[in-house]
């Protein structure tokens, strides 16, 4: 009988430690940035959700005393969302919506028209805890029945 030659093991390649080191590290690596992913999706919903404006457009015929009042209403609400503890809200008076018009368009809005025919507007951002339809419908029929209100948005 003849004797059988032991085998030879197979080499992996000249650094078989490295290739298995950069292998295990990449897995871990790919893992982690999923890992990091998941924990700040919530995150970034929250902040996609907040983002949503509401404007609210005034009556042409109400005192700055009015606006200031509803302005400050609006703001001690608990459906707008707040930066640093500061509500979200912003009045923007309709000559400075005309003047941002004519930046944006090129034309001045007075010059065709003859008059402005914008409104001054309150814009504010919802609070995410209010962004389903039926809250949202809520919150625009409550703005919209309050005098000093033209129409919500």
């Amino acid at each position: 009988m003849r004797q059988q030659s032991p085998k030879k093991k197979k080499k992996l390649g000249s650094y078989p430690y490295l290739s298995v080191i950069f292998s295990i590290t990449l897995a871990l690596f790919v893992i982690g940035l999923f890992g990091l992913l998941l924990l700040h999706a919530g995150n970034l919903s929250t902040v996609i959700k907040e983002s949503i404006e509401v404007q609210v457009y005034l009556k042409n015929d109400i005192s700055d005393n009015q606006r200031i009042q509803l302005e400050k209403m609006i703001a001690s609400r608990s459906f707008v969302a707040s930066d640093n503890n500061e509500p979200s809200v912003r009045f923007i008076s309709k000559e400075e919506a005309a003047r941002q018009f004519s930046e944006d368009t090129g034309e001045n809005i007075l010059d065709f028209l003859g008059e402005n025919p914008l409104r001054d507007v309150i814009t504010f951002r919802v609070n995410s805890q209010y962004q389903r339809s039926n809250s949202l419908s809520d919150l625009q029929a409550e703005l919209e029945n309050l005098d000093e209100v033209h129409e919500v948005t």
